[in-house]
């Protein structure tokens, strides 16, 4: 991330259309995804203070916007994912993580 302050997707996707769920996606298909939720968090903070210091008017506008909401969003959706991840490999259900591949 040092070397690359600004991931791509930050650059290919208009302002208008940055969320978080497109990040992830994005994320998810690069070959240094490390599939950690909380170091991948860390990269999107990172990104999102660079274009708030660094981005036109616009991208600057929509970064702090997503700033503004990323604590918040970010406790929701690893609680939520947490809770998703027990449910799928819970031995009460029968650990039916495998059966959705």
């Amino acid at each position: 991330m040092e070397k690359y302050p600004l991931d791509e997707y930050f650059e290919t996707t208009t302002p208008e259309k940055y969320r978080f769920l497109g990040y992830y996606q994005y994320r998810k298909s690069q070959d240094d995804f490390t599939s950690n939720f909380r170091l991948e968090a860390q990269r999107l903070h990172k990104c999102l203070e660079y274009l708030v210091e660094n981005g036109s008017d616009l991208k600057k506008r929509k970064a702090q916007n997503l700033l503004d909401v990323f604590e918040a969003s970010i406790i929701f959706h690893f609680d939520h994912w947490q809770a998703v991840w027990r449910t799928l490999l819970s031995p009460e259900k029968g650990n039916i993580l495998p059966r959705l591949r």
